[in-house]
């Protein structure tokens, strides 16, 4: 039986005989005659569902734990355009506040 589409027909082995005699030995799985193998998908479209499922898994580890993710990637944001503001600004001017140490 493969996919359980098996109807337990003449010659099935499977569940649908309900105790009638089955000419398939029993713990042996066999598809019915009836029945083909199901098409194998090409190698890009299993890359490609792969690909999905792992960036999927991604998104929800980095979110794993946090309630509004929203807030989470403004902060983010905002944290980005400040180094970036610091970067292109430059150096400190020489006549800011000075401090010691003694």
């Amino acid at each position: 039986m493969v996919g359980g589409a098996c109807r337990g027909g003449e010659g099935c082995g499977g569940p649908g005989l309900r105790g009638a005699w089955s000419p398939v030995p029993m713990g042996l799985c066999f598809p019915c005659p009836a029945e083909s193998a199901p098409p194998s998908p090409s190698p890009e479209e299993k890359r490609a569902k792969l690909a999905g499922a792992a960036e999927r898994r991604q998104r929800e580890a980095a979110s794993r734990g946090i309630l509004d993710i929203q807030s989470v990637e403004a902060k983010r944001k905002k944290k980005e355009q400040m180094e970036q503001q610091m970067a292109t600004s430059g150096p400190p001017p020489t006549g800011g506040l000075r401090w010691t140490v003694s």
